[in-house]
C-alpha cells in the first residue's frame, strides 16, 4: 500500500471516529430534549460511523494482535495523562475556565486509574489467554472504569452509584 493511501485510510478513520463521538454526545442531548426518535437517529449514526472507522483503521493495517492493541492504547493513554492533560489543566485553571478544567481533570483521573487495569490485562494477553475479568462498570458522568463491583461513589467526579453501570 502506498503512504498516501494509508494517510488517507487514517485521516478518514479520524473524521468518522470524531463523527461517532459527536453523534453519541449530540444522541444523548436529544434524549435529555425529550426527543427519543431524533436521539435514535444519532445512534444508529454512531454505528454507522463507528464500522465506517473500524473498516478504515483494518484497511491502513493498524490492527494489530490483543496485546499489541492494547500497548498502543497504553502508549497513548501514558501520552493523554502525563504530558497532554497536565498543560490543558493548568491553562484552563490560568484562563479561569472551571467547566472545561473539570473535565480534563476528570479525563487525568479516569486516564491514571487505566494504567494497573491495563498492565493486568497486557500481562494475561501476553501469556495468549483472555483475561479473567468479569464486572467492570463506567461513570456515566467522568467515564471512569472500575473493576469489580460498582463504589458507592464515583472515586473520580462523585457521583452516586446509579451513574456508575455494568459494561455489559
Amino acid at each position: 500500500m502506498h503512504d498516501s493511501t494509508q494517510a488517507n485510510l487514517l485521516t478518514l478513520f479520524t473524521r468518522f471516529a470524531d463523527s461517532n463521538r459527536r453523534c453519541f454526545a449530540y444522541g444523548r442531548k436529544a434524549l435529555d430534549d425529550g426527543c427519543p426518535n431524533t436521539a435514535r437517529f444519532f445512534h444508529a449514526l454512531t454505528r454507522s460511523y463507528s464500522i465506517q472507522a473500524a473498516n478504515m483503521l483494518k484497511r491502513a493495517g493498524a490492527i494489530q494482535s490483543s496485546a499489541e492493541n492494547l500497548k498502543q492504547i497504553l502508549i497513548e493513554e501514558r501520552e493523554m495523562c502525563l504530558d497532554v492533560l497536565p498543560d490543558y489543566i493548568s491553562q484552563a485553571r490560568a484562563e479561569g475556565d472551571n467547566a472545561p478544567r473539570i473535565a480534563f481533570e476528570w479525563s487525568q483521573g479516569s486516564g491514571e486509574s487505566l494504567a494497573d487495569l491495563f498492565e493486568e490485562v497486557l500481562r494475561q494477553l501476553v501469556h495468549d489467554h483472555d483475561c479473567d475479568i468479569n464486572e467492570l462498570h463506567v461513570c456515566a458522568i467522568c467515564g471512569y472504569l472500575v473493576k469489580g463491583e460498582a463504589p458507592d461513589v464515583c472515586p473520580n467526579c462523585g457521583v452516586n452509584k446509579k451513574l456508575i453501570p455494568a459494561v455489559e
